[in-house]
């Protein structure tokens, strides 16, 4: 009996380990295509909010802290930056709109661009941030899942003594 017991538990446990494996994983991947979509939307919406103003003139514009990952930086229509946040990314201008990931010295760096009234307007924020986020979010959806797997496995050891039972009177 002690050998069906075994392999029964064996089994169940190594299926459900491998289940929680996958859906870890796949939370985790799920996670991060989900804060990549929410920051690209975020840098979009920045760089949408620049345009259109006088930028020559304009501050940093506000939501963009000293300490925030967000980089904002403008070029006029001769090159010359205009405008530059106080973040840490030294990115050449890129004269293609659109989405990028750039490698500079302090490792990877999504970028935003768009050009309005001869102005190249660019927002980043670091990969590293995006990674932070996707992190976390899979973290907090995970947390039940080590909560809940050594009670469906406590649950599985005695729902295995309990089939078994019956062979035990008859053994």
């Amino acid at each position: 009996m002690i050998s069906i017991r075994r392999t029964l538990l064996s089994w169940l446990a190594g299926g459900l380990a491998v289940a929680f494996v996958t859906a870890t994983v796949a939370t985790y991947l799920r996670a991060r295509d989900e804060a990549t979509a929410l920051l690209d939307l975020q840098l979009a919406q920045l760089a949408a909010s620049i345009t259109g103003m006088p930028l020559a003139a304009q501050a940093v514009p506000r939501g963009v802290e000293p300490d925030s990952p967000l980089v904002v930086q403008v070029w006029n229509r001769d090159g010359v930056q205009v405008v530059r946040s106080r973040g840490r990314l030294e990115a050449p201008a890129r004269g293609d709109p659109g989405f990028a990931t750039v490698a500079t010295r302090d490792g990877p760096w999504r970028v935003y661009s768009v050009i309005a009234a001869g102005e190249l307007v660019q927002v980043a924020q670091p990969l590293s941030t995006r990674d932070d986020l996707a992190a976390s979010l899979a973290l907090r959806t995970i947390v039940p899942w080590l909560v809940a797997m050594p009670l469906t496995a406590l649950l599985l050891w005695f729902a295995i003594e309990r089939a078994v039972k019956p062979l035990d009177r008859l053994a």
